[in-house]
């Protein structure tokens, strides 16, 4: 029972003597992070891009793994919504809701800078 009773006097001590750190009212947000230092590269915007390929299958989401829809031929323009830079190779974000991969279909009328 003393070992129960001194335990709690040298916690409370302890607890006295710790000082709750204040909450700071003047945290300033981060500086951005330069472009390189990003882990997640951000979205591009660009106009249309033109298809290179033979043909070309847009698909559901940003990746091969998504099932392909259908198929555009050589030389079709598709309107560019964004461009997804997360993944290698970087997927184009059509207006039409589907996506194409960039490795064939290049920029068109507009840059992706």
């Amino acid at each position: 029972m003393r070992f129960t009773t001194l335990f709690a006097v040298g916690l409370s001590a302890l607890a006295l003597a710790s000082p709750v750190a204040e909450p700071q009212d003047d945290i300033q947000d981060p500086s951005p992070l330069a472009l390189e230092d990003r882990a997640y590269q951000p979205t591009y915007y660009v106009i249309s891009c033109q298809v290179t390929a033979s043909a070309l299958k847009y698909r559901t989401c940003g990746s091969s793994t998504c099932p392909a829809v259908g198929q555009y031929t050589k030389g079709k323009v598709l309107p560019v919504h964004k461009v997804l830079r997360n993944e290698i190779p970087a997927w184009y974000h059509l207006k039409n809701g589907y996506y194409v991969s960039s490795q064939y279909c290049s920029v068109y009328g507009g840059s992706a800078t």
